[in-house]
């Protein structure tokens, strides 16, 4: 979920949107259907750009974990930051400790909740 980085992204661009055609979510996989909100995330790290796209859920997800990883940086000196496609293969909370209730309900929820979840980002 989270990875080390030496290094910051030379461009990290995340902008709200809502979407016109179809695109998965890449980080469960989830279809984003036309008229649902999503994270389009730009990065360039290294000279290699790529974009990320995620569903509501799973944008909640990855702003806990930069929350978490913001936290533990100050208190450690660490250079923690959440993967934009939440995959690295650790389990929550091998990494974390006990899942809150607000994040663990966010695997329940129907498409249109979660693109609900990012119109009340600012």
């Amino acid at each position: 979920m989270s990875e080390s980085c030496d290094e910051y992204c030379t461009i990290h661009e995340k902008t709200l949107r809502k979407a016109r055609k179809e695109h998965d979510c890449c980080a469960c996989g989830r279809v984003i259907r036309p008229g649902q909100r999503y994270a389009n995330v730009f990065t360039v790290y290294d000279g290699n750009a790529e974009t990320f796209k995620r569903c509501g859920a799973c944008e909640a997800t990855w702003v806990h974990l930069l929350s978490l990883c913001e936290r533990l940086n100050r208190e450690t000196c660490d250079n923690l930051y959440p993967r934009e496609d939440l995959g690295c293969g650790l389990q929550y909370q091998g990494e974390w400790g006990e899942l809150p209730d607000e994040i663990a309900r966010l695997a329940f929820m129907t498409d249109d909740e979660a693109s609900a979840l990012l119109e009340k980002s600012p």
